[in-house]
């Protein structure tokens, strides 16, 4: 995970976890930026950022390395949507200011000659899709 604000980039780094909770609230407190992730409930994940400025714009960068399985003659990769956070504004409310750019990139590499089709849920809008296959 990366995280970049006001120009500046935290790398995680994978820790106990009452470590790196002290090591977070530590920097906090002395008055610097600081970015924890932590295993919520299950598997969903929690992401806190301290000590952004209003007005400041947050790049969040994770990544997943996964094999997939094949069924069937198809690979399934279901990208967990807990991952984005949930609006608090009702949907009817909303303006473009209110808005959250999500950037998902993938690399996809075959060993039977590529890919036909990526799904997505209905609701979401795609803004640019490149089906790029890389047989190995």
């Amino acid at each position: 995970m990366k995280v970049t604000v006001g120009g500046k980039t935290i790398e995680a780094n994978i820790m106990e976890k009452e470590k790196a909770q002290d090591k977070y609230d530590n920097a906090i407190s002395s008055g610097n930026q600081a970015a924890l992730m932590k295993e919520a409930k299950g598997e969903f994940l929690e992401l806190q950022i301290g000590n952004i400025m209003p007005g400041q714009e947050a790049t969040i960068e994770i990544t997943i390395v996964q094999h997939l399985e094949s069924t069937n003659g198809a690979f399934d990769f279901e990208f967990p949507l807990t991952y984005f956070p949930k609006y608090l504004i009702p949907k009817k409310d909303r303006t473009d200011e209110d808005k959250i750019l999500f950037n998902f990139r993938t690399t996809l590499k075959s060993t039977n000659g590529g890919f036909s089709e990526i799904a997505h849920p209905e609701n979401f809008e795609i803004l640019d899709q490149k089906i790029n296959s890389a047989v190995i």
